[in-house]
């Protein structure tokens, strides 16, 4: 088992690299989360034929869903 700690208030090395990852990801998910949002206006969404629609919504609320699940873990 780990036991080393950082210096500044005992935080375990990994967990305080598993936070910065979790910080990174989330940066690059809200940078593609803004671009796909750009997309889903209602004159680009009238133009997609229904089944591309639906699964670009429902892609959308998959990865909302999860971000808010890993949020609380």
């Amino acid at each position: 088992m780990e036991s080393s700690s950082s210096s500044s208030g005992g935080v375990p090395e990994s967990t305080i690299e598993a936070v910065e990852r979790t910080v990174a990801n989330l940066k690059l998910v809200e940078t593609h989360l803004l671009e796909f949002l750009s997309l889903a206006n209602p004159d680009a969404l009238d133009e997609m034929p229904p089944l591309q629609r639906a699964q670009s919504l429902f892609m959308l609320a998959k990865a909302t869903s999860t971000i808010f699940a890993c949020m609380y873990i």
